[in-house]
């Protein structure tokens, strides 16, 4: 068994829940937009705050560092959902056709 490691953990994550994707078939929703940019907060907050978010005074919106590699797998796999499912490059499109218009 490989040593437990934040690498190896993070990366066992990943495959898990790319594995579950699979699983439940691919499929992009306003939910995934939503949950996004959710977790890209959780990440941003994480990068703002003034401690790794474990003291037992640290406010209630702190993140835990120790929960930070999840975040940023769920948003790899979020990202991952709306670029299978097409939605990704329907946005681009959208933005782009928005811009020549201005």
């Amino acid at each position: 068994m490989a040593k437990a490691t934040i690498e190896n953990l993070d990366t066992g994550q990943l495959d898990l829940m790319w594995s579950m994707m699979q699983l439940g078939g691919i499929k992009a929703s306003n939910t995934d937009v939503d949950k996004l940019i959710e977790h890209s907060d959780m990440v941003r907050q994480a990068l703002i705050q003034k401690t790794a978010g474990q003291r037992s005074n640290d406010p209630r919106e702190y993140v835990s560092f120790d929960d930070l590699g999840t975040y940023i797998n769920l948003i790899v796999c979020e990202v991952l959902a709306l670029r299978i499912s097409g939605r990704l490059e329907r946005m681009y499109d959208k933005e782009e056709k928005n811009n020549e218009e201005i």
